[in-house]
């Protein structure tokens, strides 16, 4: 990410709206820098999940994620999570 990204996001961490619109926001602004699907999650002891999103599979982030899915899995390990072909994999590729 560029100097000019990290303003942008900067500038909506700092706005006045509420935490769900800024996820949002910040998840908008980081996708028109080039990614195609981007989501801000939430993270607590029991669980994970989207605060906001943006993209075309948008929808497919607005479930929780529960232990023991995908998603937990990759922040458990620190590790990209890389799907391949139509279906959602439960494939973990550390990067």
């Amino acid at each position: 990410m560029n100097d000019e990204l990290f303003d942008r996001l900067r500038t909506v961490s700092d706005s006045e709206s509420s935490r769900t619109q800024r996820a949002r926001d910040a998840a908008e602004t980081i996708a028109a820098g080039g990614y195609r699907w981007v989501a801000i999650y939430e993270v607590d002891d029991d669980d994970v999940s989207v605060l906001g999103e943006s993209g075309p599979r948008s929808q497919i982030a607005k479930a929780t994620v529960t232990a023991g899915s995908l998603a937990s899995q990759a922040f458990v390990t620190n590790a990209g999570v890389v799907l391949s072909g139509p279906k959602i994999s439960s494939v973990i590729v550390p990067t």
